[in-house]
């Protein structure tokens, strides 16, 4: 390539000279003919000044090429000497840098996996404190809900004894007979027993008066004690049982006798006329008896003899269900026994509103709007002249009230008719209301005779 191009400008510097000497010529020619012979002459010397030219011009492309091949050699080995110390220095910082990536790459695997050693450590370490917690948690949630069920006992027992309230137990009533007829089935006393005793609950639960301690509740007495009472209520000896029941710190025990429960299998008639079934129980009948005894005295103070007959109408009110006449059985027993907490903690009038409306302590199922109950101011305690025993307090009606509405914890109450006046000083004292009982007229009352005396009524002492 370096060569064609040095003879490419030889070759231009000729064709210029030549061109040169052509034109000398030319005008020589044109200016003076002599000079033409002159020049006429000279051609003999232009060919040998030729060679001569071309002799110097190959000579000097000859050097040039030289000249330009040792440039080119010697340009071509610094070049590749360049490249071979690049390519070795390439190679060695190559290799360095190999060498460095490497030992980065071991001393973060390195790190790493001491990092991941750390935190899988530290995880577990968190995972034991965790479940170390968790159990000091679990262990510290049972200690305070014992300490709350503790607490809440005690709470309860401190406001029975705050609000004067009597505890009694309700005994579970020993069955005259192993089984009992219901309808087509036969019933087991157990059965029988178990089902008064929740109608018991029940009920005496509704007297704020009251609280109620029975085979149920085993945060207030413990199973065993319940089934040694039990087992002293089947053997009917009152004194154990005020024995038992005196050490549990209770005031009263209910307990009785379940001696008879009946309820006819059911009989279907078929209306000839129409062709449809009737379906009728003859005959729904319980019996027992109960007492309520004072622990401190083991008096009996209150008994009484339950027969519960129901009439065909009461009956045809059950529309031939065997297991509704047997709870309304239950629940008419229960009721009537729940009834004698008036002989221990009668109803008490509670306030009187500025429109002459009572607030009675009464609610639930024992009161219904529409009941009616006589109002009576007590009197001062009456002792016995010859042993000096507190009698108990004379009564005097001033009132007959009838039920408006109940809620939850009260009932309220309005005057329908009155003998008496009720000032302020008896709200202070007390008033009690019992159920309303129809007077006893003796004769034919005058227009303007009280629709009830105001004599006074004794009462027990468990009154008080």
């Amino acid at each position: 390539m370096t060569k064609k191009f040095l003879f490419a400008f030889l070759f231009v510097i000729w064709c210029g000279a030549t061109m040169t000497i052509c034109a000398q010529e030319d005008e020589a020619i044109e200016t003076d003919t002599p000079a033409v012979e002159q020049t006429a002459d000279s051609t003999e010397v232009i060919p040998q000044a030729a060679d001569q030219a071309s002799d110097t011009i190959q000579k000097a492309a000859d050097q040039a090429s030289d000249t330009i091949q040792k440039a080119a050699d010697q340009a071509s080995d610094t070049i590749q000497k360049a490249a071979n110390q690049a390519s070795t220095t390439i190679q060695q910082t190559a290799d360095q840098s190999g060498a460095t990536l490497q030992l980065s790459a071991d001393q973060a695997s390195a790190t790493v996996r001491q990092a991941a050693d750390q935190a899988a450590a530290s995880i577990y370490e968190a995972a034991e404190n965790f479940l170390a917690q968790r159990q000091a948690a679990e262990a510290a949630e049972a200690a305070l809900r014992a300490t709350a069920e503790e607490t809440e006992q005690k709470i309860a027992e401190l406001n029975a004894l705050k609000y004067n309230r009597k505890r009694i137990a309700m005994l579970r009533f020993p069955c005259l007979a192993a089984t009992y007829t219901v309808g087509a089935e036969t019933m087991q006393s157990a059965t029988v027993a178990d089902d008064l005793l929740s109608d018991f609950n029940q009920y005496f639960l509704q007297s704020p008066r009251f609280r109620v301690l029975s085979r149920q509740d085993d945060a207030a007495i413990e199973n065993e004690k319940l089934r040694i009472l039990n087992a002293a209520a089947a053997s009917g000896d009152d004194t154990e049982l005020a024995k038992l029941t005196k050490e549990m710190g209770l005031d009263y025990f209910l307990t009785g006798t379940v001696k008879q429960l009946y309820i006819a299998p059911p009989q279907t008639t078929v209306i000839q006329l129409t062709g449809a079934q009737y379906v009728s129980i003859p005959s729904a009948v319980i019996e027992l008896d109960y007492r309520i005894v004072d622990v401190a005295t083991t008096e009996i103070i209150w008994a009484d003899h339950i027969i519960i007959d129901l009439a065909p109408q009461e009956i045809a009110q059950a529309r031939g269900s065997v297991f509704t006449l047997y709870h309304i059985l239950t629940q008419m027993a229960s009721r009537r026994i729940a009834e004698a907490m008036d002989a221990i903690a009668p109803i008490r009038i509670l306030q009187i509103s500025p429109t002459g409306e009572f607030t009675l302590d009464r609610a639930g199922t024992l009161i219904i709007p529409g009941a009616l109950f006589d109002v009576f101011r007590r009197g001062e305690p009456i002792l016995d002249p010859e042993t000096g025993e507190e009698l108990g307090c004379p009564e005097y009606r001033l009132a007959t009230v009838q039920v408006k509405r109940v809620d939850a914890k009260f009932s309220y109450a309005e005057i329908c008719t009155g003998s008496g006046v009720i000032t302020p000083s008896d709200l202070e004292n007390g008033l009690i209301a019992r159920p309303y009982r129809m007077p006893v007229m003796v004769g034919t009352p005058s227009a303007t005779q009280p629709a009830a005396t105001s004599a006074p009524i004794i009462l027990l002492p468990q009154d008080r």
